[in-house]
């Protein structure tokens, strides 16, 4: 769980672009990105459930997202390394970069 940064956009234009981009990979099934007030939830949902949590601090032309917590499915534990770099993956697609 790192941080990252989005030098354009506000966050909601941010979960429009990874949800498209879910959409597009195949990945809607699995996991979803929402804005809870100053916070992006990633849920993850295969075999359980999984939280990542980010507290969004909004920049001149951007954002950033610092992790802020996490709750764990025992069943995820595993695969977690394999859900964050899929996740890494989606986030640079969409034109964020992890600091």
């Amino acid at each position: 769980m790192r941080a990252f940064e989005v030098d354009e956009g506000s966050p909601a234009e941010f979960v429009a672009r990874v949800k498209r981009e879910l959409d597009t990979s195949g990945l809607a099934d699995y996991a979803d990105l929402v804005m809870n007030g100053i916070e992006l939830i990633v849920k993850f949902r295969w075999m359980g459930s999984s939280e990542l949590r980010y507290r969004v601090s909004e920049r001149e032309n951007g954002f950033r997202a610092d992790p802020d917590g996490e709750r764990m499915s025992p069943f995820h534990a595993p695969f977690r390394q394999a859900f964050e770099e899929r996740l890494d993956k989606v986030l640079t697609t969409v034109g964020a970069r992890t600091v």
